[in-house]
């Protein structure tokens, strides 16, 4: 990853003009999280949708969606598990200016990838219903994945790339394939947003692992799989390294769970660079 990322995190929040409300009951846990239940409604409603443009003196609140770039390739993984199964659609509705539908986007997967059609002015998210007796959410994240579209005009304007919220495969830098140490740094989530480094940002740190978002995750939805398949239990030297409080707070807590690691906390990008 030669440049900077910035993942942003759509959450359920507390406005009803988005949200199917008729026969269903909605909850708010504290980990940030929202539990929802409505075995009778019916399938292909909409459960709840979120805006990228809207008319704040008709809906009163402000878009919950990023704005897209067209003909650019993005990547929208939802932090959701439902029962049954595979029983909540995705879809991105996108419009021009006309308010004409240009195109939809809809999948079952957790994490897949879409292209933002051309012409696209604004564009809407949902949840929809495809059998699910109840859900627990936490968030929608979306990012612009590097480098051109690989999909061809008129192909379909999608590919899934896993099943699952879980990341599947990291970048090591600077690998040393016979060192027994791991670095991991934990991003910093501000606001509705979570800013990936860039390689030139990076310290010089020998095997060092950029953690996936799900690492702040807590509660209901924490999972150290994402750890599991870094191998770490199998380093000598594990640090975990961050550079803000919510990171800091989980780099602490990871720390605290694998014995023999150890936390560093980084206050500035300077810092950041200058570690070791």
């Amino acid at each position: 990853m030669k440049s900077s990322q910035v993942i942003y995190c759509t959450k359920w929040d507390k406005h009803a003009g988005g949200a199917y409300l008729f026969g269903s009951e909605v909850s708010f846990d504290p980990d940030g999280s929202v539990r929802f239940e409505g075995p009778l409604i019916p399938s292909g409603t909409v459960i709840r949708e979120w805006y990228s443009h809207v008319n704040y003196q008709a809906k009163k609140f402000e878009p919950q969606l990023p704005i897209l770039k067209e003909g650019a390739r993005y990547e929208a993984k939802l932090f959701l598990a439902e029962e049954p199964a595979d029983t909540i659609l995705l879809r991105f509705n996108f419009y021009d200016r006309q308010e004409e539908l240009i195109s939809y986007y809809m999948t079952h997967r957790k994490c897949s990838e879409f292209v933002c059609p051309e012409g696209t002015y604004r564009y809407t998210g949902q949840l929809v219903q495809a059998g699910s007796d109840r859900f627990r959410m936490h968030h929608l994240e979306l990012r612009e994945l590097p480098g051109e579209p690989e999909i061809d005009d008129g192909a379909e304007t999608s590919k899934v790339t896993d099943g699952s919220w879980l990341s599947c495969g990291y970048e090591i830098y600077h690998p040393d394939p016979e060192s027994y140490l791991r670095n991991i740094l934990i991003p910093e989530i501000h606001g509705s947003t979570i800013r990936i480094p860039g390689e030139d940002e990076l310290p010089e740190l020998t095997n060092l692992v950029i953690a996936p978002s799900e690492a702040l995750l807590t509660g209901w939805f924490y999972s150290d799989e994402w750890l599991e398949r870094l191998d770490v239990r199998d380093m000598r030297y594990v640090t975990f390294l961050s550079c803000g409080e919510t990171a800091g707070m989980t780099a602490f807590d990871l720390e605290l769970r694998y014995p023999g690691s150890r936390s560093v906390r980084l206050m500035t990008r300077k810092e950041l660079r200058e570690y070791w």
